[in-house]
């Protein structure tokens, strides 16, 4: 938050006072600086939860982070488990227990 609001100092926008294009200006500003998705996602959560809060102090009127878009997050696929882990969790249940076997 704090990288917020030297931006939003040196821009000369309050807290009280920006708008949606002001905070998208914001979000342009941090893919200029080449931020990963993930970490402009989370800045993201903490400009939501920032103005949520003032909102509902009625500090502002409005939540103009509400209608920011969220950068599209990359889907990470599970490992791979090689074939002596494989073989392991085969070898794991007892043969002569029915429950161990079912499960």
């Amino acid at each position: 938050l704090m990288k917020l609001l030297t931006w939003m100092d040196h821009h000369r926008y309050r807290l009280d006072f920006i708008s949606l294009s002001g905070l998208q200006e914001y979000q342009t500003y941090l893919v200029d600086l080449d931020y990963k998705q993930t970490s402009r996602a989370r800045m993201l959560s903490a400009i939501r939860r920032l103005f949520q809060y003032l909102h509902r102090e009625k500090v502002r009127a409005d939540d103009p982070s509400a209608l920011l878009v969220s950068p599209k997050l990359p889907q990470r696929l599970p490992k791979d488990i090689s074939e002596e882990q494989v073989d392991a969790l085969l070898d794991a249940p007892d043969p002569n227990d029915p429950v161990e076997l079912r499960d």
